[in-house]
């Protein structure tokens, strides 16, 4: 087994019983690969997310529309769109920050954005 330096003395202890126990990655490329596996996963999720809460917020827009959780929705999407590489659901997130910081709430250009989210969500 290997230590990469500099060595992180929060995550040593960690490392070193992975070592013993016989758990430890056989190398940094396969430290990589479960990382990347993981990455993968994680944006799966997020895609799947998304285009359920596109449908759960355009349901909602005529009803009980909860701008509040909107707008924190929307922020995550424009932070996590950037993480995960997906630009197009980031720069979507803030043409919807926008009309959410509207006076009045501009249903129909709220619905219209929604949609060409769901459709970035699904790829």
């Amino acid at each position: 087994g290997y230590i990469a330096k500099p060595i992180d003395t929060r995550t040593l202890p960690m490392r070193v019983r992975q070592y013993i126990s016989g758990s430890a990655p056989e190398s940094a490329s396969d430290e990589a690969a479960g990382l990347l596996e993981h990455m993968t996963d994680l944006k799966e999720r997020f895609l799947l997310e998304g285009r359920e809460q596109c449908k759960t917020l355009t349901e909602t827009l005529d009803g009980d529309f909860d701008i509040v959780s909107a707008r924190k929705m929307i922020h995550n999407w424009i932070g996590m769109g950037g993480s995960f590489g997906v630009s197009r659901i980031t720069e979507i997130g803030r043409e919807i920050s926008i009309l959410l910081a509207q006076p009045t709430l501009q249903k129909a250009g709220v619905r219209d954005a929604l949609e060409k989210a769901a459709a970035a969500f699904c790829g």
